[in-house]
């Protein structure tokens, strides 16, 4: 597969694909693996993980091997570098892929179908452990240390390292993202000046494509649409964002594959994807890539999520329990009234819920379930059986900042999704440290300041076209899917109904095969979940052929 050997040691054998994405080891620091940005260059590469993750940016992996044959591996904390590993025998295999993983021995993998499960049932449920037995995931910012064939986990870098430090000022929130921004968009467009930049016109896609504007003249643009439906047709701002940047755009309708092309949908990732529809546009965005000459694909994702663009719903319980003045809260509630349109009462009360709430967060809710179409024994589950480290929020954490590392943690579920191993190199600038680190460190009240969501994003980033910065709204490919839904309902329920989750006892079949013998055309939005469970069934069969 053209691999050469990188890195030889009594213990470590690395052989990488691609020299360009690897970095030697300088003295006793690390090997890097990926693309990796300093934060300053004079600076020698540190022998210590935390050091190397506190010295440099980007996405990538570090392998280090120690004195004592010690192994020590680092993933930073974007996610965007895959790192799987298993057991082989007295030692491990660790792969940035999950086919090179099994090349290895070519050994099958078993489905865990107790993680299958829990991955169903638990939205954004994400740990080290994958839906194939044996399979473990480096999570982002951990440090996976091999010593006398024994393997163990630790933590390079939490949020809560930046969250548990709120800025407190509103321009100093600004110009600290303002100088994210530049910092990570300028490095990107020094190493991949000719990148193929996804809009949509929404603010985040159009963040990533005015901030890589001011420093390369190379990009071009590709945005989707519905030919049939209004609201998946985001033309008209794909179009404003690209005059700004001066970046020509292709214009690319929503394509939908017949169901049996899905089927035979190639499966490389170790848990359940969700790309019955997004695989088809994957395939366009690589041959736009591909064909452009283009050196890698850019786009908006995570901004959502790292932009707080839930901070409404607490912003004033933790302005409360933040111990400001009657001034601070009285504005904090202007900017709510504004966004929200809530009565003054209103806001008071949620923030009275939401304040006391802190306090019971060991007695809180169960964990958040969605048990539609699946088996009664399933659905009666309370909690994953893996959590993720960075849900365990210290003694006294803003409810605000735990929401928002929730978010950041279900926009890493959401990459496991997406084909990072593919080239040219799919890169989410927005969940690189700088900018999330940064953004972390912004509480609640100061992302809806002025009365606008996602506020400091927005006057973080000048160079928006006011057409742009100022849109409340945003577009949906809705219409595709559930039409894509009613051309293959019958296939759906029989493929779900005779498959491999109905065998395992995972859906239930008499609620799925109903709900698809309903009259058309269906009036909820349930038919998304059943595209999520065939999506699963997919993985599944892939897994076991």
């Amino acid at each position: 597969m053209g691999f050469r050997s990188a890195v030889v040691t009594e213990t470590l054998s690395m052989f990488v694909n691609d020299q360009l994405a690897f970095a030697p080891a300088d003295e006793d620091g690390y090997a890097i693996l990926g693309v990796a940005f300093p934060y300053d260059a004079s600076r020698a590469r540190p022998a210590n993980a935390k050091a190397l993750l506190e010295s440099a940016w980007g996405m990538f992996v570090g392998l280090r091997a120690g004195p004592g044959g010690e192994i020590s591996i680092v993933r930073d904390p974007s996610g965007q570098l895959p790192c799987y590993y298993r057991a082989d025998g007295a030692g491990w295999i660790i792969a940035s892929d999950l086919d090179l993983l099994r090349s290895a021995d070519r050994l099958a993998f078993d489905i865990d179908w107790d993680e299958v499960a829990d991955e169903l049932l638990f939205p954004n449920h994400f740990s080290d452990r994958t839906a194939l037995a044996g399979v473990r995931e480096l999570l982002a910012g951990e440090i996976l240390v091999i010593s006398g064939g024994r393997l163990r986990t630790e933590v390079a870098w939490s949020p809560w390292d930046h969250a548990g430090a709120p800025i407190g000022q509103r321009q100093e929130a600004v110009e600290r993202l303002r100088r994210s921004f530049a910092m990570v968009h300028e490095a990107i467009a020094d190493r991949f000046p000719r990148p193929l930049i996804t809009v949509s016109g929404g603010l985040d896609s159009s963040i990533v494509a005015t901030q890589m504007s001011l420093h390369t003249a190379g990009a071009r643009h590709l945005t989707f649409y519905t030919p049939s439906d209004p609201l998946g047709d985001e033309r008209s701002y794909a179009r404003v964002v690209a005059e700004a940047c001066a970046a020509p755009l292709t214009e690319a309708p929503y394509a939908a594959a017949d169901f049996a092309i899905n089927c035979r949908t190639d499966m490389p990732l170790p848990r359940l994807t969700h790309r019955t529809i997004a695989g088809l546009m994957n395939a366009r965005i690589a041959d736009e890539a591909f064909l452009g000459g283009h050196d890698a694909i850019l786009g908006g994702f995570g901004g959502d999520n790292i932009f707080h663009a839930g901070a409404a719903a607490y912003a004033l319980g933790d302005r409360i329990d933040g111990g400001a003045g009657f001034r601070a809260v009285l504005e904090t509630m202007r900017d709510l009234r504004k966004l929200t349109s809530a009565s003054y009462i209103d806001l008071l009360r949620h923030g009275a819920k939401v304040s006391t709430r802190r306090w019971r967060r060991a007695k809180a809710a169960p964990w958040p379930r969605q048990p539609a179409f699946l088996s009664p024994a399933i659905a009666d589950r309370n909690k994953p059986g893996n959590l993720h480290p960075w849900l365990t929020a210290p003694a006294g954490a803003a409810s605000g900042s735990a929401a928002h590392v929730a978010s950041l943690l279900a926009s890493h579920v959401y990459l496991e999704r997406m084909p990072r191993a593919s080239r040219p190199a799919h890169i989410w600038p927005l969940l690189l440290a700088p900018i999330v680190e940064t953004c972390l460190a912004i509480p609640s009240w100061l992302w809806c300041a002025d009365g606008k969501d996602r506020s400091i994003a927005r006057m973080a980033a000048p160079a928006l076209p006011p057409m742009i910065a100022t849109r409340r709204s945003k577009g949906s490919p809705m219409a595709m899917h559930s039409c894509y839904f009613e051309m293959h309902r019958d296939e759906i329920s029989r493929f779900l109904c005779d498959g491999m989750l109905s065998e395992h006892g995972i859906v239930d079949a008499d609620a799925i095969r109903r709900y698809c013998e309903r009259p058309p055309p269906v009036r909820d939005l349930e038919y998304l979940r059943i595209l999520e469970l065939a999506d699963a069934e997919i993985w599944c069969r892939s897994h076991a052929a």
